[in-house]
């Protein structure tokens, strides 16, 4: 009975190494090579309706694929939708967020829109704000 303990035992040691191993070796934000600040969150007092979460980032770079990580990292819930609202450090932008909408004015370039939906479904906007703007349809 001992021996069969001490391989049972074993078995659970080596799985228990390999969880901790694996959820400590996952990449974040901070491994990603665009370098970002969040400026501002709003999240709607709704607790009756759907959740809405904004967030104002300034990035160091337009590197599209990372701008998408970062928004699959925000926290989303299916009872709303998730929007950050990317733009590059240094240029102008608002400094928070009024009643849940973004006051952008003139001289203001949005670099991209982020936004996830309650149905899950997620949309990356190039320069949303212009009349080049590209949605680029993000698969999960």
């Amino acid at each position: 009975m001992t021996v069969k303990f001490k391989y049972i035992f074993l078995i659970v040691l080596v799985v228990m190494v390999a969880v901790i191993w694996s959820s400590l070796s996952d990449k974040g934000i901070n491994d990603l090579s665009v370098k970002f600040e969040e400026k501002a969150v709003h999240q709607n007092e709704n607790n009756t309706g759907p959740v809405r979460r904004n967030y104002l980032v300034a990035v160091s770079d337009s590197i599209w694929q990372d701008l998408r990580v970062y928004g699959n990292y925000m926290p989303y819930a299916k009872l709303g939708t998730t929007t950050v609202w990317f733009f590059m450090k240094g240029d102008p932008m608002p400094k928070e967020f009024n009643k849940g909408k973004l006051d952008i004015a003139d001289n203001m370039s949005v670099l991209a829109k982020y936004e996830k939906s309650n149905m899950g479904i997620v949309t990356l906007t190039k320069y949303p704000l212009t009349n080049r703007a590209k949605v680029v349809a993000v698969p999960r």
